[in-house]
């Protein structure tokens, strides 16, 4: 079986700042919130206008004939304006408003919910990232130790200074150092991907190389 390592993908160079300004700009989840307050708008405004009279203006044409009063007869054009205002049903208007009017509130509400949430998703993730990096850098103090412990102790047992058991609890030692490293590089990019996804960008998938035994 080929031994498959993970590579360590760069990191953001922005700061925890302009990553949440990138995010609440690029979260779908707030444009989603934006068109929802603009419905409700629209709505609390279609409420508010039937407050307002409703204006009518007819125009009506005809042509008459002669008669002992107007000899010629002739063209008559009648125009005519009117208004109503519906004094009746201004209790309902009025619920409908305050109806509108509460709905607005309450999407308004859930966008600063969301928009604290993706804030909280974006600093925890760019916390998680700066501990996983802090990780791979003790992982990897540790393997450049186990390696060179393996390697001293395979030349004192090739000089004779030195039993099979060393070399083996060493190199024991050392797969305990690799195994650690890999973990800590998987976490690396599990938690980049995830500051990834809280800015609403989508990441590329990390390089997975084989690796061909020594």
């Amino acid at each position: 079986m080929v031994p498959i390592t993970l590579s360590r993908s760069p990191r953001p160079e922005a700061d925890l700042s302009s990553l949440t300004e990138t995010a609440l700009l690029q979260r779908p989840e707030l444009s989603a919130m934006d068109s929802k307050i603009a419905a409700a708008e629209q709505a609390l405004k279609a409420a508010k206008g039937e407050y307002l009279p409703t204006i009518a203006l007819e125009g009506r044409y005809e042509y008459m004939e002669g008669d002992f009063r107007d000899l010629e007869g002739g063209d008559h054009w009648t125009v005519g304006i009117g208004a109503q205002l519906p004094l009746w049903n201004w209790g309902e208007t009025a619920a409908k408003v305050r109806e509108a009017r509460s709905q607005l509130v309450q999407v308004r509400i859930q966008q600063d919910k969301t928009t604290d949430r993706i804030r909280l998703e974006v600093r925890q993730a760019f916390l998680d990232l700066g501990k996983a990096e802090k990780n791979i850098e003790a992982a990897e103090s540790a393997l450049n130790t186990a390696k060179e412990a393996y390697r001293q102790a395979r030349a004192r047992y090739r000089a004779g200074e030195g039993t099979n058991t060393d070399v083996l609890d060493v190199r024991t030692a050392l797969s305990r150092a690799e195994a650690n490293h890999t973990q800590a590089l998987f976490d690396y990019n599990v938690a980049l991907a995830a500051i990834n996804r809280a800015v609403g960008v989508v990441a590329k998938r990390p390089d997975i190389k084989e690796e061909e035994p020594a």
